[in-house]
This record gives C-alpha cells, structure tokens and sequence, in this order.
C-alpha cells in the first residue's frame, strides 16, 4: 500500500490545486438560496420588538409601543391591536405562544400576564423569583433566571400556573464573568422558534447553539462555526428556527440598523449536525425570522416587509 504524501512535501501547484478541488466540491453540496419579497405592505413598523412567538401558523410579536401584532401565515395578513388592561408600571417583555393557543408575556419581572388575541390582558400569575425573559416550548413556558453559579442552567421550563413546579432546562448554563453587570450581560439568553417541543437557545457572543425539550438525553450542544465566520458586532448568532426534524436557519451577521433596529445580514439553512448547507446575503437585512419549513423561511426585513429565503 502507498504511503500517503504530507502537503508540505507537495509541489505548490498541486497542493492549490486540491484546495481549490475541496471548495469546489464542498461548494456543489451547499444548496444555491434565493431570496424575494413576498409582502409589499410594511407588517410593523420601526418600533423595538420585545417579544417574538410563533404558533399554529401565526407569528405574533409584541412592541415596546406596547401593540401586538399576528401575521398569518399562509395569507401572509397582519393585525395589531394596542394592548389594553395593563397597570401602572407593566412594560411588557418577551412572548410565548403555547400549543393551546394561549399568549404570556412578562408584565413585570415578577408577574406573567396572558394575552388575548385582541391585545387584552386576560390575567396574571404571580412569580416566586424574577425572570429575564420568555419563551415557548409546545405546552410549556421556558422562564429565564438570572445567572447564578458557574454551571447552573439559566432556563426554567413548566406550565403557566404551576408556580414552583418548574424544572432546570439543561442547556445554556450560567458562565463565568468579571463583575456583577457583566454577568448578566454575558448570560443573558435568546431562544428562537421552536418544532414539537424543541427549542433552539444561545448566549450572546457564542456560536454554540443548544437545541433540546428539556431532557438531558435529547438535548445537544454544538458550535456553528459558520456564524462565528460571520459574526457581526451584535455577536455570532441572531436568530434561529428549527424546521422538521433536521433543519435549522440561522440569522447572522447581525448589526445595528437605524434607530433602534438590529439587523441580521447573512441566513445560513443548516443542519442540526451544524454543516452547512447554503447561505445568502439579505438586502435588505432583516430583523428577524417569522417562520420557517425544510426549504423556506421567511423573514422580517428592515422595511418591515416579508422577505422569503427558499431553496429551488
């Protein structure tokens, strides 16, 4: 049997042509994306977006004008309506989408508020500790605490009134940090659209993704190294939507846009083994992804239209 010859010991010339042979090959796997726009109508404006949750084909999202919008998605028509009901000191942050259909927002960090679909709040629920935000996983709540030992999961997963019942989700766990404030800026936790109970969540300034619902043995960790390539200044990762059983579209790129708008400039379709499978510039950038299937996922671009990433 030969023995393989190391790279180093190659003529230049053969050695740049089997990397070019690689790209090329590595190329031809990726699938060629394309992007239109599918909305000529603006679906929100320029306000901040502090909730975003998607459930029986409906995408919501919530405001810090303190509106609520759903956009439908197969007529692709959007509703807001102002929420009403709120008392003084309520600012509303984060939405959850249930299975059942119900909407939960943190009123305060201490107290959930649910939602009707007209923007008026039905009731509240008391909590025990402080949370950060909030997020959707099938039946479930995910609550995120705030970080405290190295180590310690940051996300809580129960349903809405089961007060102390909820129980650690395995992945992110707290990091370590310098000081107090950085501490928290440094754990603080994003997690986007889920698929039959399972949730994609990340850390600011990681690439690595977690993807579970909630069991230690069907919870994985794994780095996209493709976003950390194309990390902006808002850090690796901007968005995500799992799709089916393997797929995950990944928002990256992200930047800071007019006002308080922030950005996503590059959406990777990858796999849940984190290869990737093609990607595409977004002109214009988007804000962030409303839903998604195995070969399309549509976004909200900065002029507040849909935008829709497909593979043909």
């Amino acid at each position: 049997m030969p023995t393989p010859v190391p790279l180093s010991h190659m003529p230049q010339r053969f050695v740049t042509f089997i990397i070019a042979f690689a790209g090329l090959l590595s190329s031809q796997k990726a699938t060629a994306l394309q992007v239109r726009l599918i909305s000529p109508a603006e679906v929100v404006g320029r306000q901040l977006i502090v909730g975003r949750a998607h459930c029986a084909g409906t995408t919501w999202l919530l405001t810090d004008s303190l509106e609520l919008t759903r956009v439908f998605g197969d007529s692709r028509i959007a509703y807001t309506s102002p929420l009403r009901g709120l008392r003084q000191g309520e600012k509303p942050w984060g939405l959850a989408c249930l299975a059942n259909g119900e909407l939960w927002t943190l009123a305060t960090p201490h107290a959930l508020a649910r939602l009707t679909a007209d923007g008026h709040v039905l009731e509240r629920v008391r909590l025990e500790r402080p949370q950060l935000g909030i997020y959707s996983a099938g039946e479930r709540l995910l609550l995120q605490d705030p970080p405290a030992a190295v180590g310690t999961p940051l996300l809580a997963v129960g349903v809405p009134r089961s007060g102390s019942a909820f129980t650690r989700w395995p992945a992110p766990v707290s990091r370590h940090a310098l000081s107090a404030e950085e501490q928290l800026r440094a754990n603080f936790v994003s997690c986007g659209i889920g698929v039959s109970g399972y949730v994609p969540c990340w850390l600011v300034n990681d690439a690595r993704l977690a993807i579970g619902d909630g069991t230690p043995a069907h919870s994985t960790v794994r780095e996209f190294r493709f976003a950390r390539a194309s990390a902006g200044e808002d850090g690796p990762i901007w968005d995500v939507a799992l799709a089916g059983a393997s797929r995950v579209w990944v928002l990256t790129s992200a930047r800071a846009g007019p006002g308080a708008l922030r950005l996503g400039g590059r959406l990777t379709r990858s796999t849940r083994l984190a290869e990737d499978d093609g990607s595409v510039e977004l002109k214009p950038a988007a804000r962030l992804i409303m839903w998604a299937t195995d070969d399309r996922c549509v976004l909200l671009s900065a002029t507040g239209q849909l935008l829709e990433v497909f593979a043909p």
